[in-house]
């Protein structure tokens, strides 16, 4: 949506370095079709900021092409931008590769840069509802599917707020080249503010005939005046 750390010294750092193959993938729920060949994404969150930054690591490998992704990227739950990214596989990211006898330095000095509290995720909820507020995912197909292989062009609106509050646009826009409907997967709320990161999925038709389910996370404001 346009809408002091601890500081990260010796433990935090140790605890990282040995945790960090370890980070906990969340479960997002991402409905599959039928048979192996869905490419879904591997998120595993690392924490917050105070300032409304969000640390995670993604991972998707497409064992048809041999192709993978995995990087940690820092968003900012403010304005849905990167604002940075470490590429630890195929991709490209501002950091370029970072080969693994680097990039535990490199993940320690991108988290303290960022004001990233290891560990302080909060629950992933797979809900549409957060207090009195309710999530909408309205979506809509703009160009008809024609059939085979050849996907459809999809505009959506994500909304949140209630009837007597009013409704306000976190995120819309234009998802081309989709072969299912976008998939809402639920939130994460930040557990130093009224914020939270909305989790929701499109799917493609990748390489080698796989489907690709990519991720879209957007931030949205819960502070009534916002609305």
């Amino acid at each position: 949506m346009r809408s002091t750390l601890f500081l990260l010294i010796f433990l935090p750092f140790i605890s990282f370095s040995q945790s960090n193959s370890d980070l906990k993938t969340l479960d997002l729920g991402i409905d599959k079709g039928p048979g192996w060949t869905d490419v879904t994404p591997q998120f595993k969150p690392i924490g917050w900021s105070k300032d409304g930054k969000f640390a995670y690591r993604n991972t998707m490998c497409d064992d048809m092409c041999g192709c993978c992704t995995n990087g940690i990227a820092v968003i900012s739950a403010i304005t849905d931008e990167t604002v940075e990214y470490l590429d630890f596989g195929e991709g490209g990211g501002d950091f370029g590769t970072i080969s693994m006898k680097d990039s535990i330095m490199e993940v320690r000095k991108t988290l303290s840069r960022n004001n990233i509290v290891i560990g302080s995720v909060g629950q992933f909820v797979k809900s549409n509802k957060i207090n009195d507020y309710n999530i909408v995912l309205n979506q809509k197909i703009i160009s008809a599917r024609d059939g085979g292989d050849i996907g459809f062009d999809l505009e959506y609106k994500l909304i949140v707020g209630n009837n007597n509050i009013g409704y306000k646009t976190v995120s819309k826009g234009l998802i081309t080249d989709n072969h299912r409907d976008l998939q809402y997967l639920g939130y994460i709320k930040s557990p130093f503010e009224n914020r939270i990161l909305i989790l929701f999925s499109n799917c493609s038709f990748g390489l080698e005939s796989t489907y690709w389910h990519q991720l879209y996370i957007v931030g949205c404001n819960l502070n009534p005046k916002t609305f």
